[in-house]
């Protein structure tokens, strides 16, 4: 008996997506004797630290042949976590994972990151909102802690990002603008964000746009230095891609 999938799992903390491969699991086995022959139980098991949020997530996958050769029975606990595609046992059968069915169960965000990274044009295609939500996907799968501010009334940032530094909280005000390639980004964009975090205080900074910035936006944010970032169409994907 053996695994018959990859298995993937999402973080209970963090809605992390997780993708643990067939030989990412340990196996034991024991053996019984029964009025039919021997059976035997496998125990496939994992441990593994969510690299979102370091949540400890354990598996253990239990099957059973009886008689020997013959499938009977199996189950799948799991701890700090839940199931999206869930494993699956066989005798004597390996296959593939349906990449499909994959997809097909991720949450909507995670779906318009894969269209994204198969055909980065996709970006235009999707809503101002589900752009906000791709960006804070993207934060918080790099372990930062991230709210995604209301649809109206944001305030002047669109997401809010922490993370701390030395024990010491770090905060960063992130404006998202799906804009058409070849609309870019003003320098009136960079002052309005500008302007909105300095009054409130915070670290600093972000601009992330679909398209690209004016030489003026650019030298603006230059003048900030580290208070003002700036994140075009180019480097969009590169973090999609990394992803």
């Amino acid at each position: 008996m053996n695994l018959a999938n990859d298995v993937i799992i999402t973080c209970g903390s963090c809605d992390n997506i997780i993708r643990l491969g067939k030989n990412q699991f340990e196996c034991e086995t024991e053996t019984y004797e029964r009025s039919m022959g021997g059976e035997i139980q496998y125990e496939f098991y994992t441990n593994v630290d969510c690299p979102g949020c370091s949540n400890e997530i354990s598996i253990n996958i239990s099957g059973w042949e009886y008689p020997v050769g013959a499938f009977n029975y199996e189950e799948a606990d799991i701890s700090g976590g839940r199931y999206l595609q869930a494993p699956e046992l066989a005798v004597g059968l390996m296959y593939s994972i349906d990449e499909e069915t994959i997809e097909d169960e991720l949450p909507k965000v995670n779906q318009i990151i894969l269209e994204i990274k198969n055909n980065p044009q996709y970006v235009y295609d999707i809503t101002s909102r589900e752009f906000e939500e791709v960006v804070a996907e993207i934060f918080r799968s790099k372990g930062y802690e991230v709210k995604l501010t209301p649809a109206t009334r944001d305030g002047g940032k669109d997401l809010i990002v922490k993370y701390n530094v030395m024990g010491k909280p770090f905060v960063i005000y992130v404006e998202c603008k799906k804009y058409g390639s070849e609309n870019k980004v003003s320098v009136d964009v960079i002052r309005g964000l500008y302007g909105v975090q300095t009054s409130e205080k915070v670290n600093a900074g972000l601009i992330v746009t679909t398209s690209a910035f004016t030489t003026d936006a650019v030298d603006f944010a230059k003048k900030q230095g580290y208070l003002m970032n700036l994140a075009d169409f180019n480097e969009l994907i590169k973090w999609i891609n990394a992803y």
